[in-house]
Protein backbone atom coordinates (compact mmCIF):
# COMPACT_ATOMS: atom_id res chain seq x y z
CA UNK A 1 0.00 0.00 0.00
CA UNK A 2 0.88 3.78 -0.44
CA UNK A 3 2.21 5.91 2.18
CA UNK A 4 0.44 8.93 2.45
CA UNK A 5 1.01 10.47 5.92
CA UNK A 6 3.92 9.10 8.02
CA UNK A 7 1.82 10.47 11.50
CA UNK A 8 -0.66 7.84 10.46
CA UNK A 9 1.95 5.70 9.98
CA UNK A 10 2.98 5.68 13.57
CA UNK A 11 -0.46 5.72 15.29
CA UNK A 12 -1.25 2.47 13.60
CA UNK A 13 0.52 -0.29 14.30
CA UNK A 14 -1.17 -2.41 11.52
CA UNK A 15 0.97 -0.51 9.57
CA UNK A 16 3.63 -2.57 8.92
CA UNK A 17 6.91 -2.31 5.98
CA UNK A 18 8.38 -5.38 3.80
CA UNK A 19 7.97 -8.93 3.23
CA UNK A 20 8.48 -11.21 6.40
CA UNK A 21 9.17 -14.19 3.89
CA UNK A 22 11.84 -12.04 1.67
CA UNK A 23 14.00 -11.05 5.07
CA UNK A 24 15.64 -13.59 7.57
CA UNK A 25 17.28 -12.38 10.97
CA UNK A 26 19.69 -14.62 12.32
CA UNK A 27 20.14 -13.82 15.73
CA UNK A 28 23.51 -14.97 17.49
CA UNK A 29 22.88 -15.09 21.20
CA UNK A 30 25.01 -12.46 23.32
CA UNK A 31 26.12 -10.44 20.57
CA UNK A 32 23.10 -7.67 20.50
CA UNK A 33 20.97 -9.36 18.84
CA UNK A 34 18.07 -8.38 20.98
CA UNK A 35 18.78 -4.73 20.77
CA UNK A 36 18.71 -4.96 16.95
CA UNK A 37 15.31 -7.11 16.95
CA UNK A 38 13.14 -4.99 18.70
CA UNK A 39 14.56 -1.94 16.83
CA UNK A 40 13.39 -3.72 13.89
CA UNK A 41 9.94 -4.04 15.23
CA UNK A 42 9.77 -0.59 16.48
CA UNK A 43 9.75 0.93 13.51
CA UNK A 44 7.53 -1.49 12.09
CA UNK A 45 9.49 -4.00 9.81
CA UNK A 46 8.30 -7.29 9.44
CA UNK A 47 10.95 -10.22 8.87
CA UNK A 48 11.38 -13.79 9.91
CA UNK A 49 13.26 -14.99 13.00
CA UNK A 50 16.30 -17.56 13.53
CA UNK A 51 17.18 -18.09 17.26
CA UNK A 52 18.84 -19.59 19.27
CA UNK A 53 19.81 -21.55 16.04
CA UNK A 54 19.99 -21.11 12.43
CA UNK A 55 17.04 -22.32 10.30
CA UNK A 56 18.66 -23.62 7.11
CA UNK A 57 15.38 -24.14 5.29
CA UNK A 58 14.72 -23.84 1.39
CA UNK A 59 13.71 -20.49 1.38
CA UNK A 60 17.67 -19.10 1.77
CA UNK A 61 18.52 -21.82 -1.06
CA UNK A 62 15.59 -21.18 -3.60
CA UNK A 63 13.68 -18.02 -1.86
CA UNK A 64 11.55 -16.52 -1.18
CA UNK A 65 14.23 -15.00 1.01
CA UNK A 66 16.33 -13.13 -0.33
CA UNK A 67 17.81 -10.54 2.10
CA UNK A 68 19.71 -12.21 5.28
CA UNK A 69 20.11 -10.14 8.09
CA UNK A 70 23.39 -11.67 11.24
CA UNK A 71 24.89 -10.20 14.06
CA UNK A 72 28.07 -10.02 15.13
CA UNK A 73 30.28 -9.71 18.05
CA UNK A 74 33.44 -10.45 19.42
CA UNK A 75 34.01 -14.37 19.91
CA UNK A 76 35.42 -14.73 22.51
CA UNK A 77 33.34 -11.67 24.39
CA UNK A 78 30.50 -13.25 23.49
CA UNK A 79 31.26 -17.53 24.64
CA UNK A 80 32.35 -15.78 27.93
CA UNK A 81 28.96 -13.45 27.94
CA UNK A 82 26.76 -16.71 27.57
CA UNK A 83 28.55 -18.16 29.78
CA UNK A 84 28.06 -16.05 32.48
CA UNK A 85 24.56 -15.09 31.52
CA UNK A 86 23.07 -18.88 31.99
CA UNK A 87 25.05 -19.47 34.59
CA UNK A 88 23.47 -16.32 36.07
CA UNK A 89 20.21 -17.80 35.23
CA UNK A 90 19.66 -20.91 37.10
CA UNK A 91 18.68 -21.30 40.78
CA UNK A 92 21.49 -22.12 43.30
CA UNK A 93 21.24 -23.01 46.78
CA UNK A 94 19.76 -20.54 48.58
CA UNK A 95 18.50 -18.77 46.03
CA UNK A 96 15.98 -15.95 46.83
CA UNK A 97 14.62 -15.64 43.38
CA UNK A 98 11.21 -17.62 42.41
CA UNK A 99 11.96 -21.01 40.61
CA UNK A 100 10.89 -21.22 37.09
CA UNK A 101 10.11 -23.98 35.91
CA UNK A 102 9.65 -24.49 31.99
CA UNK A 103 6.48 -25.18 30.80
CA UNK A 104 4.65 -24.87 34.17
CA UNK A 105 5.15 -21.49 35.60
CA UNK A 106 3.88 -17.91 34.39
CA UNK A 107 5.40 -17.70 30.93
CA UNK A 108 4.94 -13.80 31.71
CA UNK A 109 7.97 -13.75 33.87
CA UNK A 110 10.69 -15.93 32.42
CA UNK A 111 13.74 -15.78 33.94
CA UNK A 112 15.56 -14.36 30.40
CA UNK A 113 13.46 -11.18 30.90
CA UNK A 114 13.51 -10.87 35.18
CA UNK A 115 16.42 -12.48 36.29
CA UNK A 116 16.82 -10.57 39.26
CA UNK A 117 13.34 -11.92 40.64
CA UNK A 118 13.04 -15.23 38.63
CA UNK A 119 15.43 -18.32 37.86
CA UNK A 120 15.48 -21.03 36.22
CA UNK A 121 14.61 -24.01 37.96
CA UNK A 122 15.98 -28.24 37.79
CA UNK A 123 18.96 -29.89 37.60
CA UNK A 124 19.40 -29.40 34.06
CA UNK A 125 22.90 -30.67 32.02
CA UNK A 126 23.82 -27.17 31.54
CA UNK A 127 23.08 -25.95 35.16
CA UNK A 128 25.45 -29.04 36.66
CA UNK A 129 28.00 -27.88 33.87
CA UNK A 130 28.12 -23.83 34.92
CA UNK A 131 27.27 -24.07 38.40
CA UNK A 132 28.94 -27.37 39.67
CA UNK A 133 31.97 -28.78 37.36
CA UNK A 134 32.71 -25.07 36.55
CA UNK A 135 31.55 -22.91 39.43
CA UNK A 136 30.32 -20.20 37.35
CA UNK A 137 34.14 -19.38 36.25
CA UNK A 138 34.53 -19.14 32.68
CA UNK A 139 38.06 -19.62 33.02
CA UNK A 140 38.96 -23.58 33.48
CA UNK A 141 36.84 -24.05 30.66
CA UNK A 142 38.55 -21.78 28.39
CA UNK A 143 41.83 -22.74 29.49
CA UNK A 144 40.56 -26.31 28.46
CA UNK A 145 40.20 -25.24 25.46
CA UNK A 146 43.86 -24.43 24.54
CA UNK A 147 44.49 -27.28 21.64
CA UNK A 148 47.34 -29.02 23.37
CA UNK A 149 45.44 -29.05 26.74
CA UNK A 150 44.84 -32.95 27.96
CA UNK A 151 41.56 -31.93 28.59
CA UNK A 152 40.29 -30.14 25.33
CA UNK A 153 38.19 -32.77 23.50
CA UNK A 154 36.22 -33.41 26.54
CA UNK A 155 35.56 -29.50 27.03
CA UNK A 156 35.09 -29.33 22.98
CA UNK A 157 31.90 -31.87 24.06
CA UNK A 158 31.04 -29.62 26.81
CA UNK A 159 30.72 -25.89 25.13
CA UNK A 160 27.69 -27.43 23.02
CA UNK A 161 26.01 -27.64 26.56
CA UNK A 162 25.70 -23.96 26.99
CA UNK A 163 22.85 -22.27 24.99
CA UNK A 164 24.22 -19.23 22.87
CA UNK A 165 28.09 -20.93 23.10
CA UNK A 166 27.05 -23.66 21.29
CA UNK A 167 26.97 -22.51 18.26
CA UNK A 168 29.81 -20.35 16.43
CA UNK A 169 29.86 -18.01 14.16
CA UNK A 170 30.80 -20.38 11.19
CA UNK A 171 28.27 -22.58 12.30
CA UNK A 172 25.30 -19.96 11.79
CA UNK A 173 26.97 -19.02 8.66
CA UNK A 174 28.18 -22.74 7.35
CA UNK A 175 25.43 -22.86 4.35
CA UNK A 176 27.85 -19.72 2.85
CA UNK A 177 31.07 -20.70 3.72
CA UNK A 178 30.64 -24.91 3.19
CA UNK A 179 31.75 -25.22 -0.77
CA UNK A 180 29.71 -28.76 -0.77
CA UNK A 181 26.46 -26.80 0.17
CA UNK A 182 26.34 -23.45 -1.04
CA UNK A 183 26.31 -23.90 -4.79
CA UNK A 184 23.04 -24.99 -4.19
CA UNK A 185 21.85 -21.29 -3.39
CA UNK A 186 20.14 -20.54 -6.89
CA UNK A 187 19.47 -17.51 -8.59
CA UNK A 188 15.88 -17.24 -6.77
CA UNK A 189 16.78 -17.54 -3.40
CA UNK A 190 19.41 -15.30 -0.91
CA UNK A 191 21.27 -12.24 -2.74
CA UNK A 192 22.01 -10.14 0.36
CA UNK A 193 23.77 -10.11 3.20
CA UNK A 194 23.93 -7.68 5.87
CA UNK A 195 26.40 -7.71 9.08
CA UNK A 196 25.59 -5.88 11.89
CA UNK A 197 28.49 -5.54 13.65
CA UNK A 198 28.42 -4.47 17.89
CA UNK A 199 32.21 -3.58 18.88
CA UNK A 200 33.80 -0.98 21.06
CA UNK A 201 36.11 0.69 19.21
CA UNK A 202 39.16 3.32 21.29
CA UNK A 203 38.03 5.95 18.47
CA UNK A 204 34.45 5.13 20.15
CA UNK A 205 35.59 6.12 23.57
CA UNK A 206 35.22 2.47 23.81
CA UNK A 207 31.38 2.11 23.05
CA UNK A 208 29.62 0.41 20.35
CA UNK A 209 27.65 2.06 17.75
CA UNK A 210 24.79 -0.96 17.77
CA UNK A 211 21.91 1.32 17.71
CA UNK A 212 23.36 3.35 15.11
CA UNK A 213 24.32 0.16 12.60
CA UNK A 214 20.83 -1.01 13.35
CA UNK A 215 19.69 2.65 12.85
CA UNK A 216 21.17 2.46 9.24
CA UNK A 217 20.01 -1.21 8.61
CA UNK A 218 16.46 -0.17 9.08
CA UNK A 219 17.22 2.83 6.51
CA UNK A 220 18.15 0.00 4.22
CA UNK A 221 15.22 -2.34 4.90
CA UNK A 222 13.29 1.07 3.81
CA UNK A 223 15.32 1.45 0.85
CA UNK A 224 14.84 -2.39 -0.05
CA UNK A 225 11.01 -2.50 0.67
CA UNK A 226 10.36 0.70 -2.17
CA UNK A 227 10.32 3.47 -0.43
CA UNK A 228 12.04 6.48 -0.99
CA UNK A 229 14.44 8.67 0.49
CA UNK A 230 11.70 11.39 1.44
CA UNK A 231 9.40 9.00 2.40
CA UNK A 232 12.02 7.36 4.67
CA UNK A 233 13.39 10.89 5.86
CA UNK A 234 9.88 11.61 6.92
CA UNK A 235 8.98 8.36 8.66
CA UNK A 236 11.92 8.78 10.72
CA UNK A 237 11.37 12.44 11.26
CA UNK A 238 8.21 11.65 12.64
CA UNK A 239 8.48 9.02 14.77
CA UNK A 240 6.83 9.10 18.48
CA UNK A 241 9.41 9.82 21.20
CA UNK A 242 9.31 6.43 23.45
CA UNK A 243 7.63 6.72 26.71
CA UNK A 244 8.96 6.25 30.13
CA UNK A 245 6.87 2.69 29.95
CA UNK A 246 8.08 1.21 26.90
CA UNK A 247 11.21 1.97 27.42
CA UNK A 248 11.14 -0.15 30.89
CA UNK A 249 9.85 -2.56 28.41
CA UNK A 250 12.55 -2.41 26.10
CA UNK A 251 14.82 -2.11 28.73
CA UNK A 252 13.48 -5.80 30.09
CA UNK A 253 13.28 -7.58 26.88
CA UNK A 254 16.87 -6.81 25.67
CA UNK A 255 18.25 -7.86 28.97
CA UNK A 256 19.82 -4.73 29.69
CA UNK A 257 21.26 -3.16 33.08
CA UNK A 258 19.06 -4.79 35.76
CA UNK A 259 20.36 -4.16 39.25
CA UNK A 260 19.20 -6.83 42.02
CA UNK A 261 19.87 -7.47 45.99
CA UNK A 262 18.64 -10.70 45.55
CA UNK A 263 22.39 -12.53 43.63
CA UNK A 264 25.05 -11.63 45.17
CA UNK A 265 27.39 -13.88 41.82
CA UNK A 266 30.07 -11.91 40.05
CA UNK A 267 32.04 -14.11 37.49
CA UNK A 268 35.71 -14.01 37.77
CA UNK A 269 37.59 -11.71 35.13
CA UNK A 270 38.37 -13.77 32.27
CA UNK A 271 42.49 -14.27 32.17
CA UNK A 272 44.86 -14.12 29.80
CA UNK A 273 45.27 -18.15 29.41
CA UNK A 274 42.06 -18.33 28.63
CA UNK A 275 41.46 -15.39 26.36
CA UNK A 276 44.19 -16.92 24.00
CA UNK A 277 42.70 -20.30 24.27
CA UNK A 278 39.22 -19.03 23.76
CA UNK A 279 40.48 -17.12 20.26
CA UNK A 280 42.26 -19.63 19.19
CA UNK A 281 39.23 -21.82 19.52
CA UNK A 282 36.72 -19.37 17.41
CA UNK A 283 39.94 -18.85 14.97
CA UNK A 284 37.90 -19.55 12.17
CA UNK A 285 35.32 -17.34 13.15
CA UNK A 286 38.29 -14.35 12.82
CA UNK A 287 38.72 -15.49 9.77
CA UNK A 288 35.13 -15.24 8.30
CA UNK A 289 35.25 -12.20 9.88
CA UNK A 290 38.68 -11.25 8.13
CA UNK A 291 37.02 -12.64 4.35
CA UNK A 292 34.45 -9.71 5.26
CA UNK A 293 36.81 -6.72 4.96
CA UNK A 294 37.24 -5.97 1.93
CA UNK A 295 40.50 -3.79 2.49
CA UNK A 296 42.84 -4.33 5.23
CA UNK A 297 45.65 -2.42 4.30
CA UNK A 298 45.56 0.06 6.78
CA UNK A 299 44.68 -2.68 9.43
CA UNK A 300 47.28 -5.15 11.01
CA UNK A 301 45.65 -8.02 10.00
CA UNK A 302 48.27 -10.31 9.03
CA UNK A 303 47.99 -12.97 11.76
CA UNK A 304 44.72 -13.63 10.25
CA UNK A 305 44.02 -15.28 6.90
CA UNK A 306 40.95 -14.73 5.10
CA UNK A 307 38.82 -18.22 4.44
CA UNK A 308 39.36 -19.35 0.75
CA UNK A 309 36.32 -20.92 -0.56
CA UNK A 310 33.48 -19.23 0.27
CA UNK A 311 30.33 -17.73 -1.66
CA UNK A 312 31.02 -14.55 -2.90
CA UNK A 313 28.49 -13.24 -0.68
CA UNK A 314 30.15 -13.61 2.54
CA UNK A 315 32.64 -11.01 1.01
CA UNK A 316 29.72 -8.18 0.91
CA UNK A 317 28.23 -8.77 4.57
CA UNK A 318 29.63 -4.93 5.23
CA UNK A 319 28.94 -3.80 1.73
CA UNK A 320 25.26 -2.27 2.39
CA UNK A 321 24.33 1.32 3.67
CA UNK A 322 26.20 4.29 2.99
CA UNK A 323 30.00 5.05 2.91
CA UNK A 324 30.11 5.54 6.72
CA UNK A 325 28.33 2.68 7.44
CA UNK A 326 30.45 -0.21 4.90
CA UNK A 327 33.73 1.67 6.49
CA UNK A 328 32.78 1.44 10.37
CA UNK A 329 31.14 -2.17 9.64
CA UNK A 330 34.85 -3.32 8.63
CA UNK A 331 36.89 -1.29 11.39
CA UNK A 332 34.53 -3.13 14.00
CA UNK A 333 35.67 -6.05 12.57
CA UNK A 334 39.53 -4.93 11.82
CA UNK A 335 38.89 -4.18 16.16
CA UNK A 336 37.95 -7.68 16.89
CA UNK A 337 40.80 -9.23 15.01
CA UNK A 338 43.34 -7.23 16.27
CA UNK A 339 42.34 -6.86 20.21
CA UNK A 340 43.37 -11.03 19.67
CA UNK A 341 46.12 -10.87 16.93
CA UNK A 342 48.78 -11.75 19.22
CA UNK A 343 47.00 -14.63 20.43
CA UNK A 344 45.77 -15.71 16.90
CA UNK A 345 49.73 -15.66 15.79
CA UNK A 346 50.93 -19.61 16.01
CA UNK A 347 54.13 -18.62 14.82
CA UNK A 348 54.87 -17.49 18.78
CA UNK A 349 54.12 -21.06 20.42
CA UNK A 350 51.47 -22.13 22.16
CA UNK A 351 49.10 -20.10 24.80
CA UNK A 352 50.97 -20.74 27.39
CA UNK A 353 54.36 -19.26 25.52
CA UNK A 354 52.39 -16.11 24.48
CA UNK A 355 50.80 -15.15 27.99
CA UNK A 356 54.27 -16.67 29.55
CA UNK A 357 52.83 -18.47 32.00
CA UNK A 358 52.83 -22.48 33.44
CA UNK A 359 49.70 -23.73 33.31
CA UNK A 360 48.36 -26.55 35.52
CA UNK A 361 46.65 -29.36 33.64
CA UNK A 362 46.40 -31.54 37.32
CA UNK A 363 42.66 -30.44 37.82
CA UNK A 364 40.32 -28.32 35.46
CA UNK A 365 39.06 -26.83 38.78
CA UNK A 366 42.21 -26.61 40.32
CA UNK A 367 42.61 -22.53 39.80
CA UNK A 368 39.06 -22.23 41.42
CA UNK A 369 38.25 -20.27 44.54
CA UNK A 370 35.95 -22.29 46.98
CA UNK A 371 31.91 -22.30 46.11
CA UNK A 372 31.22 -20.15 49.64
CA UNK A 373 33.68 -17.40 48.30
CA UNK A 374 31.74 -17.45 44.81
CA UNK A 375 28.64 -17.54 46.47
CA UNK A 376 29.69 -14.90 48.56
CA UNK A 377 31.01 -12.24 45.92
CA UNK A 378 28.48 -9.06 45.79
CA UNK A 379 27.84 -6.90 42.73
CA UNK A 380 25.72 -5.47 41.24
CA UNK A 381 23.86 -7.31 38.22
CA UNK A 382 23.59 -4.22 36.35
CA UNK A 383 27.11 -4.45 36.96
CA UNK A 384 27.57 -7.65 35.58
CA UNK A 385 25.68 -7.58 32.25
CA UNK A 386 27.33 -4.19 31.51
CA UNK A 387 30.45 -5.88 31.96
CA UNK A 388 29.08 -9.04 29.65
CA UNK A 389 28.00 -7.20 27.11
CA UNK A 390 27.94 -4.31 24.22
CA UNK A 391 24.56 -3.45 23.41
CA UNK A 392 22.39 -5.69 24.56
CA UNK A 393 21.91 -9.57 24.52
Amino acid sequence: STLVNATQFWRRKACKIGDAKSVQFFHLGKGGGSTIYFQLLDYHLVFERSHPSPNFDSKLFKGPTTTLIFNIRDPVDRFVSAFNWRSLLYCRDGDKRKPYFKGKSNSRYPPYLYPDKVCLAGNKTEKILLHEEYQSDPNPLGEALCEDSPNFAYASEKVKNIAHARLSLNDWLSFLIDPDIYPAITTTGINKVMAITTEPRVENNNTSLLDWHTQQAIIELYSDSGLSSDQIDDIMKHKPQVNAKSEKKSEMMTHSSISSSTSKLTPPPLRTLGECCLARFFHDDYRLMKTMILDDREENLTSVLPLADVHSLVKTACSWGNDEQRTSCMRDLASMIKRRAEFLDYSRGSCENVVGVVKNVSSPLSSLPSEKVVREAEVDLGTIYYNQTTGGK
